[in-house]
């Protein structure tokens, strides 16, 4: 795979006409609306769907990043809660998603004259399982960090390079990719979650994912999380009252895409 210099990077944004990008609040696509509008100004325009699976601690981070940096931005609505297909939440969930994102960002695009769609994927994500990636390849839409051949570490160098605050973020998927194949996404699920979890950062905690698997939910902690003294079986019974009969921690301890397992 060809490795682009961030020169290179810059000159393959630069040569896109009239773009658009889809940030969601994490460290690729943040940096990635950044470096395209350092390369097209006003040209550029990053978009975030309003949609119950992102979670309003990545919606406050989209939007104090976009204001820090001055990039121009809007909200679009998307529809896949509307989607039979995406809501049973089969192990396709993901291209379902995407697929209605992309489909709203080119009905958008094609309202206000804009050419070309951008995702933050990255070089990395090609070795997970990623549906989402066959939904952006049949909407012929542009990852630049792929194209480039850059994945997390360079990605991650470069944010820190530039002092940015978000250089340490850890992974941050949407809500519903918390909840085990097979169990219907809702409102109801994505916002227990996210109680949860906020539940766990109010602790300190920064590395973690709690997983709702139907009547139960298992924490996952990050290496360095394992290591701190908790009051686990408080935290237990605090995240009972949200609605799960049973809790626990899992004792393998938080794996990105855990759920892929499979």
């Amino acid at each position: 795979m060809e490795h682009y210099s961030l020169d290179e990077l810059h000159l393959f944004l630069k040569n896109l006409r009239r773009p658009i990008i889809a940030i969601s609040g994490g460290l690729d696509s943040s940096l990635l609306a950044l470096l395209l509008f350092e390369a097209k100004g006003s040209e550029m325009l990053s978009l975030t769907a309003l949609t119950s699976s992102l979670s309003s601690r990545d919606r406050m981070s989209v939007m104090k990043f976009v204001a820090q940096h001055t990039i121009p931005h809007t909200f679009i609505e998307t529809s896949e809660f509307k989607d039979e297909h995406y809501l049973s939440n089969d192990k396709d969930r993901c291209y379902h998603c995407k697929r209605h994102l992309f489909s709203a960002m080119k009905k958008f695009a094609e309202e206000f004259s804009y050419q070309e769609i951008l995702y933050g994927a990255q070089k990395d994500d090609l070795d997970d399982y990623r549906p989402g990636n066959i939904a952006a390849k049949e909407a012929s839409v542009i990852a630049p960090f792929i194209i480039a051949g850059w994945g997390k570490s360079e990605i991650r160098a470069e944010a820190r390079r530039r002092g940015l605050d978000i250089a340490e973020k850890p992974a941050s998927p949407c809500l519903a990719s918390r909840i085990e194949y097979g169990i219907s996404v809702s409102e109801e699920r994505l916002r227990r979650i996210e109680k949860a979890e906020e539940l766990l950062y109010a602790k300190g905690l920064n590395i973690f994912r709690v997983r709702d698997r139907g009547n139960y939910a298992t924490i996952e902690l990050g290496k360095d999380e394992m290591k701190i003294n908790l009051d686990r079986e408080k935290i237990i019974e605090e995240i009972k009252l949200l609605g799960f009969e049973e809790v626990s921690f899992d004792p393998r301890g938080y794996r990105q895409g855990s759920l892929n397992e499979f």
